[in-house]
């Protein structure tokens, strides 16, 4: 419940979030029924790539979650790739 508070009083995180819950709309994936949270500082991600921006990019993790990581932090290659990253 922490984790939860600490990101919607965020203004970056709910930014991101933001970006993230409209490009779910806009490629019809139900954002209802995947966990959608931002990328926590220190924790390792394997995931696959679905939307980015300048700003953001948008994985499904190998446990079915949508993380919204900060561009800076994922080296992608290709975007059917799986990618690698620790948040900061």
């Amino acid at each position: 419940m922490r984790g939860l508070l600490e990101e919607i009083s965020d203004p970056v995180k709910t930014a991101a979030l933001r970006s993230a819950i409209r490009n779910l709309e806009q490629e019809s994936i139900n954002r209802n029924e995947p966990y959608v949270a931002t990328a926590t500082p220190g924790v390792s991600y394997t995931a696959v790539i679905a939307a980015s921006s300048k700003q953001y990019v948008i994985v499904f993790s190998s446990d079915h979650q949508v993380i919204v990581a900060q561009t800076q932090y994922v080296t992608r290659a290709d975007k059917t790739k799986e990618v690698h990253f620790k948040a900061n």
